[in-house]
């Protein structure tokens, strides 16, 4: 009956907030309030008084994420990225939650390889210490026989503290939006975000679904020649679990400041671009870490857990959107962004506009030299994008988390290339391929002919 599966569903909300909020408010007074004077006394003897309160604040945000579970240590972390939502000194202060995560104990990464058949092998050779550690879990080098692995798990019991976490950060917004009517737009806004969150947040936590990625990256890209994606062995993988082979190479890193780095850049930055708006599946975290550069030239993608995919028509806005800009056609840029938006009821069209065209007047030259490379300096892009977020925060225009994550990377690539090579004309290497994307496929085999 409805009414009874209704009154199961609220109780289980409430027992997940009883659960949850007791835990999360002991660890916010415990692990944030209680060492806050300590730490500004730290702060400013190790590093001045400059942004001594920015600095506290973050570290205040590192110490009670990191102790209040995997959501929260993700919602840190996504701030990390996002500067335009806290300041650039707590970003940067966020950041060591992607470095300061305790490692399983060794007594759980058995019970996890435990559940496979023919363990025996990768029980006695991984090694104890891991390479990386993250809220969701580990990797570890490994041996199959004679061929050196890679060991990606999951902590055990992270799905069920994860979707518990959920159930009670909704049910709190849901609360909060009843008692704050005024801020429906901002509420309306957080929890489309958290539901945005929570469906990348699951299926990161379910091992298959990067297995899924990786097995589709080998499928579309097989004739591609410049990039790899390791090889997966599939029987040894579950859930929790996934071993693949490790690829040898230089990593991206490495090669900044060294004679051949232009060379790599354009090559970066052309296959980044190329999933994005030729195939329109992409890797969602390019940073340096995760390629590596093969003996024989191939850029190997690593780490496919955060994928994006966009259909034709999506893949053309943003094209129109980068047409826009550098054409300077601000109409083109509200059109573009408002294809991806979702409006709220009250909108400001005007104001909108005015501050979109205000934004693309301050950071139009000082882009467009970063970008075709006749400066040195920082592009600008990052602000500009950081900018466009803030407008639409401001307007209440709800931007899906799939465009959020394409946008970042884009970012992120344009980034990563810049630090290869200070000097590359982005937009000389970028344009084929953003052209390519605005053109009818069937047109394409005439135009290679």
């Amino acid at each position: 009956m409805k009414w009874k599966k209704e009154i199961e569903r609220k109780a289980k909300i409430i027992g997940d907030i009883s659960t949850s909020v007791p835990r999360i408010y002991l660890n916010f007074l415990l692990k944030g309030i209680a060492p806050l004077p300590a730490s500004v006394l730290k702060i400013a003897l190790q590093e001045g008084t400059a942004n001594l309160q920015k600095k506290a604040i973050g570290d205040f945000l590192v110490r009670f994420f990191s102790s209040s579970g995997p959501v929260l240590t993700k919602i840190g972390q996504i701030l990390a990225t996002r500067d335009d939502l806290v300041s650039a000194e707590v970003a940067g202060r966020l950041k060591a939650l992607y470095r300061d995560n305790a490692p399983m104990p060794l007594a759980n990464i058995r019970k996890i390889l435990s559940t496979i058949e023919q363990s025996d092998s990768l029980l006695e050779s991984i090694e104890r210490a891991p390479i990386g550690v993250g809220s969701i879990g580990q990797v570890h080098r490994a041996k199959l026989g004679n061929e050196e692995v890679i060991v990606k798990m999951v902590r055990p019991g992270v799905l069920k503290s994860v979707r518990r976490d959920f159930v009670a950060l909704k049910g709190l917004l849901s609360v909060l939006r009843k008692i704050y009517k005024k801020r429906d737009v901002e509420f309306s806004i957080a929890e489309k975000s958290i539901e945005s969150l929570e469906r990348s947040f699951i299926l990161e936590c379910d091992l298959t679904n990067e297995a899924k990625n990786m097995e589709e990256f080998r499928v579309r890209f097989k004739k591609n020649t410049s990039i790899y994606i390791p090889k997966l062995y599939m029987q040894y993988s579950t859930s929790d679990l996934l071993v693949m082979e490790e690829i040898k190479g230089v990593p991206l890193d490495e090669y900044v400041g060294k004679s051949d780095s232009s060379v790599v850049a354009e090559k970066y930055l052309r296959e980044l671009l190329t999933q994005i708006f030729d195939e329109g599946f992409f890797h969602g975290d390019p940073h340096m870490g995760n390629v590596i550069v093969l003996k024989d030239g191939r850029l190997g993608l690593i780490d496919l857990g955060l994928v994006g995919e966009f259909e034709s028509n999506e893949r053309k806005y943003i094209a129109g959107a980068i047409k826009a800009f550098i054409s300077r056609d601000v109409d083109g840029v509200i059109s573009s962004f408002l294809n991806f938006g979702h409006k709220p009821k009250n909108w400001d069209y005007e104001g909108f506009k005015r501050d979109i065209i205000s934004i693309v007047k301050t950071s139009k030259a000082e882009i467009t030299n970063g970008i075709t490379g006749k400066s040195g300096d920082e592009s600008g892009l990052e602000e500009f994008v950081n900018g466009l977020f803030k407008i639409a925060y401001k307007h209440g225009l709800y931007l899906p988390h799939s465009t959020v994550l394409l946008i970042k990377t884009m970012v992120t690539i344009e980034g990563v290339a810049r630090t290869l090579d200070s000097e590359i004309n982005l937009v000389k290497v970028a344009l084929p391929v953003v052209l390519r994307s605005m053109t009818p496929k069937w047109l394409r085999f005439f135009s290679a002919k």
